[in-house]
């Protein structure tokens, strides 16, 4: 049976709802997935509210007859390209077409605002989300492989790199080179907010860094997006993460690299990387497959 929702923008008064529906939600499709229950919140705290402060046009909730929130999507836009999730429902309103009516009222905001390529990144081994995400028009062929390096305090520079300028807290660059329309500037705007830091290269690489936990739990810094038009610049940008990473007192740096990049793969894994989970992503809209081997390039769906 269809539920009858309202869907509206997400305010922050909301988070407190939306966390405890996206925890609990998470946290049954983990344990039945893994059969291993998540033993402790499945987002960190800082993650929902960065998403919101980011992209608070984009992130919705849905109300049932009476006003109670019972599902949730947050979304992430990136000027012409853009993602969602999570998307949650609260496990007693699930089966009643809540995330579908989200999804729905998502994209006809997305289209609103001018976006051309749309996505989402979902457990390849649930039939039940890739079924739904099919039903609505998105297209599985693409991966996310998180990959992850330890840090110690006492590591030396890298050599190569010495002399090389990274600006740090740098305004994003131009990005149509990797997808037109491309902007990350208020993504950067949430990390140069005490989140982390942005940094670039003089010829157009350019990187987010998060060294607080927003999408990663404990001492454990996080890039969400990483683009460079060559290897030297990649490379550039990388170690300057690790540096700054280090600096703050972080254990480990943690990237996300999606299967086609495989340049950006085999760069990281040169320097110690090693690959950790793998996500389904999916797409509809233009140039789906953007994420190409020719380019450097690393980001966050999740």
């Amino acid at each position: 049976m269809q539920a009858r929702v309202t869907v509206r923008t997400m305010v922050a008064d909301d988070l407190a709802d939306v966390s405890a529906i996206a925890n609990e939600a998470f946290g049954v499709v983990v344990e039945q997935l893994s059969g291993h229950a998540v033993g402790q919140p499945f987002f960190p705290p800082l993650m929902l509210p960065t998403r919101l402060n980011a992209d608070p046009e984009g992130c919705l909730v849905a109300e049932d007859e009476a006003g109670v929130v019972i599902g949730a999507l947050i979304t992430a836009t990136r000027g012409s390209l853009a993602w969602f999730g999570p998307l949650a429902v609260a496990t007693a309103a699930q089966g009643r077409g809540v995330g579908q009516t989200l999804v729905g009222a998502c994209v006809e905001r997305w289209r609103a605002r001018g976006v051309r390529l749309m996505g989402l990144e979902t457990f390849g081994h649930s039939d039940q989300h890739v079924y739904l995400y099919s039903k609505l028009g998105f297209r599985a062929s693409w991966t996310a492989v998180s990959l992850k390096r330890a840090l110690t305090p006492d590591e030396s520079p890298d050599e190569s790199l010495a002399g090389q300028q990274v600006e740090i807290d740098a305004a994003p660059r131009n990005l149509d080179y990797l997808y037109p329309g491309l902007d990350l500037a208020a993504e950067a705007r949430a990390a140069t907010a005490g989140l982390g830091a942005t940094l670039a290269t003089g010829d157009g690489g350019f990187a987010i860094l998060h060294t607080e936990p927003t999408f990663m739990q404990g001492r454990k810094g996080f890039l969400p997006f990483v683009a460079a038009p060559d290897q030297v610049s990649f490379g550039r940008l990388i170690s300057a993460a690790e540096r700054l990473s280090i600096a703050r007192g972080l254990t480990s740096l943690e990237v996300n690299v999606p299967g086609g990049a495989w340049n950006a793969l085999d760069a990281l894994t040169a320097r110690g990387y090693r690959t950790g989970w793998t996500m389904l992503r999916m797409k509809q809209g233009e140039r789906p497959d953007y994420d190409r081997a020719n380019i450097f390039y690393c980001d966050n769906w999740k």
